[in-house]
């Protein structure tokens, strides 16, 4: 009976378990990216009860067109490695970029997990 009570209890926390978005994190790395932008504007937008930064930056020519810039797993809207000179790239291309910070889990957290996050980028 004690093998069944711990097995129904150990079933329970894996079926009732939630990932949820290091909104922590994220505070961080808005504050992060507010600090140091050197292009563009932040503009908050929100979704339900929530805020989150993203990065508008216009063309430097007139145009009317648009990319919407997603970055990787765990990491920000003007990340450097690929990110930044994405966007810098496509104003110069024409392109009004924005630069939207996607939900992001704790560290060290399997890259699977953000699969549960699907619907926060809704």
């Amino acid at each position: 009976m004690r093998k069944i009570l711990v097995a129904l209890i150990l079933l329970s926390n894996i079926v009732f378990a939630q990932v949820v978005p290091d909104y922590a994190k994220e505070a961080r790395w808005a504050s992060f990216v507010e600090d140091g932008l050197m292009d563009g504007d932040v503009v908050w937008l929100i979704n339900g009860d929530r805020e989150f930064l993203t990065i508008l930056t216009e063309s430097e020519s007139d145009s009317s067109k648009v990319a919407i810039v997603m970055h990787g797993l765990g990491v920000h809207p003007d990340w450097t490695g690929v990110i930044q000179p994405l966007r810098l790239s496509l104003t110069e291309q024409g392109y009004h970029t924005l630069s939207i910070q996607l939900p992001v889990l704790a560290n060290g957290v399997d890259g699977k997990e953000y699969d549960a996050l699907n619907g926060d980028s809704d």
